[in-house]
C-alpha cells in the first residue's frame, strides 16, 4: 500500500504562511516522490475570483520552492472551481495521489469546515488535516482503533488504519502508540469516575490481546497501548495530550441512514476536540446497518 509517493498539498488562502506547506515539508522523507501544490479560487462566490492569475501563480511557485526546496519533483497550479472537494477527488483518482495534506482551521467554527468533511468523505486516499504546531523530536504517532467491535467492516477498517499508521511510522521515523476508547454513555462519562475506572479494568484484558494480535498479524510493534473509557472525543484528545502525540490517525466509514448520523457525530466530536495533526484513513465501504 503506497503511503506518500505522490502528495497533494491544498495550499492555504494565505500561501505565504501556509500551514499545509510547512507540514508537507516536515512529512517528506527522501527524494523519490512527487508533490503537487494546488491553490484554489472558489468560483461559487464572485468576490473570490482572482483577476491576477499569473501573478498569483508565480508567487505560489516561489513560496513552494522556498518551503519544499528543489530536491523533489514539484508541480504547482491555481485552480478556479465551484467545488474544491470534487476537483481534488477527481485529481487524486487520475494522478495516483496517495496522501492529501490540508490545513485545519478549528477556530473558525464549532467543527471542521464543510470542505474538510467533504474531502474526508470523497477522497480516494488518506488526508492529513494539519495544525500549526511543530513536529517534536520524539515524533509520536497515536492510532485510534475500535478493536472490540464485532462489525466485520469495522474490523477491516481497523486493520487498514493500523497498516497505514505502521507504514507511516516506519517511513517517517515515528514511534507507534495505540489508543482504544471504550465508549460509555454521556451521563456516565461526567458523573461517575469510579464506574469508568471499573469499565476500563474489566475491558482492558479483552482489548489489549486483540490489539497485540493485530499488531502481530501486520508484523508491527508499538511503544504503548492506551485503553480508556468515556466519550471518544474527550478520551482521544486526553490521550493525545498526555502522550504529546505529533500525529493522530483514525478511520472513517461512510454510512447511510441512522448510521451516517451516528458516525458523523462521533467523528465530529473527535475532530472538534483534537488540536493535533490528524490523519483520516477512509474505508470506502458502505455500512447500511449503522452498527
Amino acid at each position: 500500500m503506497p503511503i506518500n509517493s505522490h502528495i497533494l498539498v491544498i495550499a492555504d488562502q494565505d500561501v505565504d504562511s501556509s500551514i499545509a506547506l510547512g507540514k508537507a515539508r516536515e512529512f517528506i522523507t527522501g527524494t523519490e516522490l512527487r508533490v503537487t501544490v494546488l491553490a484554489f479560487i472558489d468560483t461559487s462566490s464572485v468576490g473570490n475570483i482572482d483577476v491576477s492569475h499569473n501573478d498569483r501563480l508565480a508567487g505560489l511557485a516561489e513560496v513552494v520552492s522556498q518551503a519544499l526546496g528543489d530536491q523533489i519533483e514539484i508541480t504547482t497550479d491555481i485552480v478556479a472551481t465551484p467545488d474544491i472537494a470534487a476537483y481534488c477527488t477527481t485529481f487524486c483518482q487520475q494522478n495516483d495521489v496517495d496522501l492529501v495534506v490540508k490545513a485545519g482551521h478549528r477556530s473558525e467554527s464549532l467543527v471542521y469546515t464543510p470542505l474538510d468533511w467533504q474531502l474526508i468523505r470523497k477522497l480516494p486516499c488518506p488526508i492529513i488535516i494539519a495544525v500549526d504546531h511543530d513536529i517534536s523530536d520524539d515524533r509520536k504517532l497515536l492510532v485510534a482503533l475500535n478493536v472490540h467491535s464485532n462489525n466485520p467492516a469495522q474490523q477491516e477498517l481497523d486493520k487498514k488504519v493500523l497498516a497505514w499508521a505502521g507504514q507511516w511510522a516506519s517511513i517517517n521515523n515515528f514511534s507507534l502508540y495505540i489508543a482504544s476508547c471504550i465508549e460509555a454513555p454521556e451521563p456516565l462519562t461526567s458523573a461517575d469516575t469510579e464506574l469508568l475506572i471499573d469499565l476500563e479494568t474489566r475491558m482492558r484484558p479483552r482489548i489489549e490481546p486483540l490489539i497485540r494480535n493485530l499488531l502481530s498479524e501486520l508484523s508491527l510493534t508499538s511503544k504503548g497501548i492506551l485503553v480508556s473509557a468515556g466519550s471518544p472525543g474527550v478520551v482521544l484528545r486526553r490521550l493525545a495530550d498526555e502522550l504529546d502525540a505529533d500525529l493522530v490517525v483514525m478511520g472513517y466509514t461512510a454510512r447511510h441512514g441512522l448510521g451516517n448520523l451516528l458516525i458523523g457525530h462521533t467523528a465530529e466530536k473527535v475532530m472538534h476536540r483534537l488540536d493535533r495533526n490528524l490523519a483520516v484513513v477512509q474505508s470506502h465501504t458502505e455500512d447500511e446497518t449503522g452498527t
